[in-house]
């Protein structure tokens, strides 16, 4: 129903305003209405939004873009004397973790999850058989679980210590997979401290393909693995530089055969380039480690 009156039109519904008002919409956060914002209505043919700010309600005409008080716009302009706010009209201050909060955050939910040998994500829809599962996480740690749901894997600041959990679920679990990193970003490491060669990958699953492709060529002995899972961050920069100029190991760059892949590949070589890398693709024809394991082995 349409408001009787101007000031009835404050007590808003959103939708209704969407549909009905003809101003140009202007959007602060994500959603359907700005961020932090309780309420808006059409008055002159335009677009007012109410949000709180320093202890009061003030309003924004968003085509103008000029700010007010909304008590004072109420008298001035709605022959109102009492400032009442927009109806449903919340306001919660953000909240900030510290990082410890984060990372003991990811410690938690990385225990929960519970690894599942048989009916396993990696198994089922990354072609690794159960015996490399296993027999990665016994030869370099408990530095991932997976389960029918997804995997996580453990992610390592400079000085080994966990900071994160990297999270990569099921598409047949969920509508689409989702990656997620819980705590801070570092990265995924298995086995460099005792390497002959190290092979660097953008995504851990890939760093779990390469390990299947060896172990079945028999040559997977004294390998390590890092993974950014992502583009990678500052804090995975000095990772990496610290980690890689100080072995003796071999390294492998592994980027994707795709744009994203010749940026991880460009960006490596520059940070490493006091060092001699070799880089490595997966064969031509295939996107990722990952896709050539299920395709062409």
């Amino acid at each position: 129903m349409k408001p009787s009156t101007p000031f009835d039109s404050l007590l808003y519904d959103w939708e209704y305003i969407k549909a009905k008002s003809t101003a140009k919409y202007s959007c602060f956060g994500r959603g359907k209405a700005p961020r932090s914002i309780g309420g808006g209505y059409t008055y002159n043919d335009k677009l007012v939004v109410f949000y709180h700010q320093s202890g009061k309600w003030v309003a924004m005409d968003c085509r103008s873009n000029e700010v007010f008080d909304y008590a004072q716009y109420c008298r001035n302009f709605l022959g109102q004397n009492t400032f009442v706010p927009p109806k449903e009209a919340t306001y919660a201050p953000p909240k900030f973790e510290d990082d410890s909060s984060k990372i003991e955050r990811a410690k938690a939910n990385f225990a929960r999850w519970k690894h599942v040998p048989p009916d396993n994500y990696l198994i089922n829809e990354r072609g690794l058989s159960m015996s490399s599962v296993e027999g990665f996480r016994e030869t370099h740690g408990r530095v991932l679980k997976a389960n029918s749901h997804g995997v996580v894997f453990a992610l390592k600041n400079t000085k080994h210590d966990f900071v994160g959990m990297f999270k990569r679920t099921s598409a047949a679990y969920f509508k689409g997979e989702a990656k997620r990193i819980t705590g801070q970003k570092g990265v995924f490491s298995a086995g460099i401290d005792t390497a002959n060669r190290i092979f660097v990958c953008e995504g851990a699953i890939d760093c779990l393909s390469i390990y299947e492709l060896l172990r079945r060529g028999k040559m997977e002995a004294n390998t390590g693995y890092i993974a950014t899972c992502g583009e990678i961050s500052q804090s995975q920069k000095a990772f990496l530089s610290t980690t890689l100029k100080s072995t003796n190991a071999t390294t492998y760059i592994c980027g994707d055969n795709d744009l994203g892949g010749n940026k991880f590949n460009s960006i490596m070589k520059k940070l490493l380039k006091d060092k001699k890398v070799l880089f490595k693709q997966p064969k031509e024809g295939f996107k990722d480690f990952n896709e050539q394991l299920l395709k062409y082995c």
